[in-house]
């Protein structure tokens, strides 16, 4: 004679006490209980089975995406990942850097949904980097990143040396923001389209270097040793734009073309007269 596994089953509202371990499977909203022996309602050990495979299958892959850039694909061999679930969980190994703040990933085909820091705002350009591990959650509207995809955030490369990058290497501007508390923060800056650098008070009015003014307040650049400090532009031009202080001349100089340095305020204008460049 076979022994035979039986569970109690029916609409949940019409299920009877339950003893301790006996299973009984509500039909209507597809729970499986298993009483405690404390009578009714019993234990519940699973909302739903299905939900809770999905989600263990899910956190144990690691695809590497597809897709274009800052648009990451990845699939999933799951069969009951059908539609995304307050909470679920996917990583992936990314194929590209994100060039854009606007950044989406598509699971399965269920279709795509933006990607965002942990606190629901766009990503910084170049926070996801190819062959990182990227971990994100889904909030029930969109997925957030968990952690920080790039090592240093906000795309600048260096720290407390004698020379520093800003940029993620890309033909674009590049921008060094105060943090204070202004609305409209002041700034530095490389533009791409006017080949020079510029700076800004009020985070507003724009001036390039070579204008009499005085700047506002800066950050330390170097080591704290004598030598030559560098602020570079980390965009694709080689040699780079650069800012840098002269520990030979002691004066501050600049550099639209990375080779070709001339102190500021020299030139009389903002179109810089390289005819009195110091290298």
């Amino acid at each position: 004679m076979t022994d035979k596994l039986q569970f109690r089953r029916g609409v949940a509202s019409a299920r009877p006490a339950i003893d301790i371990g006996e299973p009984a499977w509500d039909t209507d909203t597809k729970i499986l209980n298993v009483g405690d022996g404390t009578g009714s309602p019993p234990q519940v050990l699973m909302n739903n089975a299905n939900q809770i495979l999905a989600n263990k299958v899910i956190q144990h892959i690691l695809p590497t995406a597809v897709g274009g850039l800052n648009t990451f694909v990845i699939t999933i061999t799951n069969t009951f990942l059908t539609a995304y679930s307050l909470g679920d969980e996917f990583q992936f190994i990314a194929n590209n850097p994100n060039t854009s703040t606007t950044v989406t990933l598509n699971v399965n085909s269920i279709g795509a949904l933006p990607i965002t820091t942990n606190n629901g705002v766009g990503l910084l350009i170049g926070e996801i980097q190819t062959g990182i591990i990227v971990r994100v959650i889904y909030d029930g509207t969109l997925f957030r990143l968990i952690g920080s995809g790039s090592t240093v955030p906000g795309n600048e490369t260096g720290t407390n040396q004698n020379s520093f990058s800003i940029g993620d290497g890309l033909a674009s501007d590049k921008k060094l923001i105060a943090g204070n508390d202004d609305t409209n923060k002041p700034y530095i800056v490389f533009s791409e389209s006017n080949n020079t650098w510029q700076w800004s008070n009020d985070g507003t009015t724009v001036t390039s270097f070579g204008t009499a003014s005085t700047l506002g307040n800066t950050t330390n650049l170097g080591d704290g040793t004598n030598g030559n400090k560098v602020l570079q532009a980390n965009t694709a031009a080689s040699p780079k734009p650069a800012i840098r202080w002269n520990q030979t001349t002691t004066v501050w100089e600049f550099s639209n073309d990375g080779t070709n340095f001339l102190a500021l305020g020299a030139g009389g204008s903002d179109l810089f007269n390289f005819a009195n460049n110091i290298t």
